[in-house]
């Protein structure tokens, strides 16, 4: 952009002078957007790039052990053979209102 106020006439007859101000703003701003996205682009790769490679992973661990899809048994997925808690069945849904915490309880937290 130096080169462009460079042809700028001397004197500024035509006035273009504030133009050309706004034209290296511009292009500035461009610029600093560009560099955003590039570290934008480049973080989400690297997610990316890390969900594949778990994928992977995960994949030939389901291959070592010969899992096939849909055999599992989702009962023992949510209750544990060792959990011998009398509410274990409410884990996933509603308190006893007994057990359950008082709005001031929850107060107490943040204070």
């Amino acid at each position: 952009m130096a080169e462009l106020h460079g042809k700028v006439p001397e004197g500024d007859p035509d006035e273009i002078g504030p133009n050309v101000e706004k034209l290296e703003f511009i292009g500035m701003e461009l610029m600093i957007a560009c560099g955003f996205q590039d570290l934008t682009g480049q973080r989400i790769n690297k997610v990316v790039n890390s969900l594949h490679y778990i994928e992977e992973r995960l994949q030939k661990m389901i291959e070592i052990w010969n899992i096939e899809h849909g055999t599992a048994d989702q009962h023992a997925m949510t209750f544990a053979k060792d959990d011998d808690r009398k509410d274990k069945d409410l884990l996933s849904g509603p308190q006893a209102e007994e057990e359950a915490l008082g709005q001031d309880d929850i107060d107490a937290l943040f204070d």
